[in-house]
């Protein structure tokens, strides 16, 4: 089985443990034996904490989302960053699906076919994989945010969790939320952590 993988928060050269939770599921399908590539939603824009840190601090944030490289490979894994410009964080947030789309594409393009792509969060993720019409199934994480916070502000969640045939959430209340903003099939996994 050949699987996609994409997120937002996957860890990279400016932040290491950025989302490991999505790498160490990618690992583990790895090792259970399918052919994983991952495509990570680059964002080239400042975070707010850099940009309210000065001019210096959003700079050297800039430099450090430039210098990613587009490719890479993390434990074995072949790693895709499709970089893309969206608009404030703000109220956009959950648009931001419209804006990665395009980069997602031309990355899906160089990497597919798949036989299932796995979208870590609903947007903005789920939303961009979503409007490329991709034939293979769709899988969608939901981490909390995107149920508890997002999904009040967009239609693009129940959009995302909508076209997903199966939805995975980190917890029970995940779920339930999960449910209530248009999931059909949602299970619960549990992502343990190192001791």
């Amino acid at each position: 089985m050949k699987a996609l993988v994409v997120a937002e928060f996957y860890p990279r050269e400016e932040d290491p443990v950025l989302g490991v939770w999505a790498h160490r599921q990618a690992v583990a399908a790895r090792d259970a034996g399918a052919d994983v590539r991952v495509v990570v939603l680059h964002r080239l824009v400042p975070a707010q904490r850099d940009v309210a840190g000065g001019a210096r601090a959003a700079l050297r944030s800039l430099k450090d989302k430039v210098r990613q490289p587009r490719d890479a490979e993390l434990d074995g894994i072949p790693v895709t960053y499709a970089p893309f410009v969206p608009p404030p964080r703000g109220m956009s947030y959950g648009a931001w699906g419209a804006w990665a789309a395009p980069a997602l594409r031309r990355a899906v393009r160089r990497a597919g076919p798949f036989d299932l792509v796995h979208a870590h969060n609903a947007v903005p993720p789920g939303d961009a994989v979503r409007r490329l019409e991709l034939p293979e199934p769709l899988v969608v994480s939901v981490h909390g945010g995107d149920v508890y916070f997002t999904a009040a502000r967009t239609q693009n969640v129940r959009r995302a969790l909508g076209a997903a045939r199966l939805t995975l959430a980190n917890s029970e209340g995940t779920a339930a939320r999960a449910r209530e903003a248009g999931a059909g099939d949602v299970r619960v996994v549990r992502l343990g952590t190192d001791v």
